[in-house]
């Protein structure tokens, strides 16, 4: 660990923290309140309070893994802060979910860290994106640095509730399929299915104004197949869908 000055990019206060653990693991990201420290080493997942006298003595486990597969081990790996000041943490393994910490600022359990939270349209393996902070803004002498992250990320626009649960049945599709939605659409959507090697076969739009739109498999060869069911740009559904004939 570093002290880090912003302004000139010196690195200072040089601090070696052993992690002790089995597997093999790199995640690291800090509270948007830079307070607390989070380690994932692979089945666990650590937190260490930066503001205590002895840090490596702060360490608490706020994480083992549950052994949830999809297809493979969804393990601890890389970490990141998010622009929602949420940390998210994807795996070593190829899987189709991330891993959530929901209140980072807060100490121990109270930092609400959910596994495999995510559901992703498609699998990644390893990565995070690689984002430098360029939400900080500028330094202004007399006041206090701006925050690294907002928890309501907004637009200019009306918020929409991204969270609003689909349904996508029959499944096994005889043909066809239906996507259902729990509130009638405001504004358009889509859904996409994707063959095992992540190309889109299938793209068809949702417009607005209805709540439940039926899907044509025509062209569509039988198999299994990924679905992505997309709103302004934000997947709200994904799985996997057997088409059959």
């Amino acid at each position: 660990m570093f002290n880090f000055d912003r302004q000139t990019g010196t690195l200072s206060k040089f601090k070696h923290l052993p992690v002790e653990s089995e597997g093999i693991g790199s995640g690291v990201a800090v509270s948007p309140n830079s307070r607390y420290l989070y380690v994932s080493a692979r089945d666990t997942l650590f937190q260490f309070d930066l503001e205590a006298e002895e840090v490596f003595l702060s360490g608490e486990v706020v994480g083992i893994y549950d052994g949830f597969q999809s297809p493979f081990s969804a393990t601890f790996h890389n970490a990141q802060l998010a622009p929602d000041c949420k940390i998210y943490i994807n795996t070593f393994a190829t899987v189709d979910v991330l891993h959530v910490i929901h209140n980072p600022d807060e100490p121990g359990l109270a930092c609400n860290f959910e596994q495999h939270a995510v559901q992703l349209p498609f699998n990644h393996r390893r990565s995070l994106p690689h984002f430098p902070n360029y939400r900080l803004g500028p330094l202004v002498e007399g006041e206090a640095p701006p925050p690294p992250c907002e928890p309501v990320v907004s637009t200019e626009e009306e918020a929409l509730p991204t969270h609003q649960k689909a349904y996508i049945f029959p499944n096994p599709a005889p043909g066809y399929f239906k996507v259902v939605f729990e509130q009638i659409l405001r504004r358009p959507g889509r859904v996409v299915l994707y063959n095992g090697l992540g190309q889109a076969v299938l793209e068809a739009q949702l417009e607005a104004g209805s709540r439940e739109f039926r899907i044509e498999l025509s062209g569509v060869a039988p198999g299994l197949y990924f679905y992505g069911v997309f709103r302004d740009g934000v997947a709200v559904k994904a799985g996997k869908l057997v088409v059959s004939r």
